[in-house]
């Protein structure tokens, strides 16, 4: 198994050949005006989420070590622009960047998708930087192509053992007239090489529904 067992040295896109899945269940709290909604989101099973997890969708394989197919079944990419750390150690301080884009559901005559550009810095041999751009699209059939408000996400992560670490992110998006934000908190623990566990809370503010969302997520990652 050539995947890191640190958070810290996994690169964007997995190695060449690496199939990995990311079941995950959320909680959630959700308060509009005065009226408040609680659950269980199961559809975050079938999420495709940028970080916490670097464009890793619920289903994924990696083609190359720069390419993958993160959202299987539908047609989504993953490009790793700069060097893999894993085949290239001297720039495993160095910069890595990612593009990402495809179509990721389908729902009564609307597809949805989005464009991603993500990037990872390592800092310390202990902590390091990550974020995205964000782009949501969407496709009504016989209306033609509409695009969502851009965001972008920033998080610090903290290798707090070979096996263990933390990541605190933040993602904002400005309309011009509306603008929101989500914050959160994950906790990894890799028990292998081939299993890891994440447990996390959030919270996001949205001025332009006038609603405040809490949630926990707890979700597993397997590779082989």
């Amino acid at each position: 198994m050539s995947v890191p067992l640190a958070e810290i040295d996994r690169p964007i896109v997995d190695p060449k050949g690496t199939w990995s899945v990311e079941p995950a269940v959320s909680a959630f709290l959700e308060v509009r005006d005065t009226v408040t909604y609680r659950g269980i989101s199961y559809t975050s099973l079938f999420r495709n989420d940028v970080f916490a997890s670097l464009m890793v969708g619920t289903a994924s394989y990696s083609l190359t070590d720069n390419l993958s197919l993160p959202y299987i079944p539908y047609p989504y990419l993953v490009w790793q622009l700069s060097k893999s750390p894993l085949i290239d150690t001297t720039v495993r301080y160095k910069w890595q960047f990612a593009l990402a884009g495809g179509m990721t559901g389908l729902d009564r005559g609307y597809a949805y998708a989005n464009i991603r550009f993500a990037w990872k810095k390592r800092l310390s041999p202990s902590a390091w930087y990550q974020g995205n751009i964000y782009e949501p699209l969407g496709y009504t059939f016989g209306k033609g192509i509409t695009s969502g408000s851009p965001q972008v996400s920033n998080a610090i992560g903290f290798q707090l053992s070979p096996k263990a670490a933390v990541l605190s992110a933040l993602a904002l998006y400005y309309t011009g007239t509306h603008s929101g934000g989500t914050g959160s908190f994950n906790f990894h623990y890799s028990f292998s090489k081939w299993f890891s566990l994440n447990v996390g809370s959030g919270i996001g503010i949205y001025d332009d529904r006038s609603e405040t969302e809490m949630t926990f997520n707890i979700g597993s990652e397997f590779y082989w």
